[in-house]
């Protein structure tokens, strides 16, 4: 359990990260195609580097963030029993888009049924993550213990270099498993990379170093009150 320094959150209060790394060493993923889009991952030895001679103001911010984040990680590792955890490694995707606003890429992570469940109320999700100036947008998706799917905006990827990502999860993801009320049954499916109908046909490189959710622990207990329902 860590304080959080997360945007938009009480510093005072206390929650939990939990991470799932982007190497094949401790995550199996895969890359599903939809459409005539090519594409393949594979581990890399990178992790988000900011070289002094670079370090404008945002890049002064980014490097700080990655710092704190590695610091929530390794204890998120340890939480994992993950003691020998290898942060120098990501996970790379090259996609070539044919027709690009009409394709679209999957890539998620082989866990379970549902995908990785989240172990209590889902507040935040980051990531980082280095693009080449890919004019196409990412969505995270969720499933509930229903089996139903919504899908989350992380924005676009029209920028170049390393880059974090950070959005709030709305609540209309935060439902009690109706099996145990106690409990939140939300599961992280995949990401799926949207192509745009203005980018031009070609490749897309995107890096993915690691995904973080903040979870609030603090409220497991059950108060009776229901949250809307409206998942689509």
């Amino acid at each position: 359990m860590q304080k959080a320094i997360w945007r938009g959150l009480s510093p005072s209060k206390k929650f939990e990260v939990f991470f799932i790394p982007s190497s094949f060493e401790y995550t199996q993923w895969e890359i599903i195609s939809k459409g005539a889009v090519r594409s393949y991952i594979k581990t890399i030895q990178k992790n988000p580097e900011f070289p002094r001679s670079d370090q404008n103001k945002k890049q002064m911010f980014l490097k700080q963030a990655y710092m704190l984040d590695k610091q929530y990680i390794q204890k998120s590792a340890l939480l994992f029993s993950r003691e020998k955890m290898n942060f120098s490694k990501s996970l790379e995707a090259r996609l070539f888009f044919f027709r690009p606003g009409q394709e679209k890429a999957i890539l998620r992570p082989r866990e379970g049924r549902y995908g990785i469940y989240l172990q209590g109320r889902p507040l935040a999700i980051a990531l980082w993550i280095n693009s080449s100036r890919c004019k196409h947008s990412l969505v995270a998706i969720f499933q509930d213990s229903y089996g139903r799917m919504g899908e989350l905006s992380l924005g676009n990827l029209d920028f170049y270099g390393w880059n974090r990502i950070e959005v709030p999860i709305p609540p209309r993801f935060q439902k009690r498993d109706p099996k145990n009320k106690k409990l939140y049954g939300i599961y992280f499916k995949e990401f799926q990379i949207i192509s745009s109908p203005k980018a031009e046909p070609g490749l897309c490189r995107l890096t993915l170093w690691g995904t973080m959710f903040l979870l609030d622990k603090t409220q497991m207990s059950y108060s009776g009150s229901e949250i809307p329902d409206n998942w689509h």
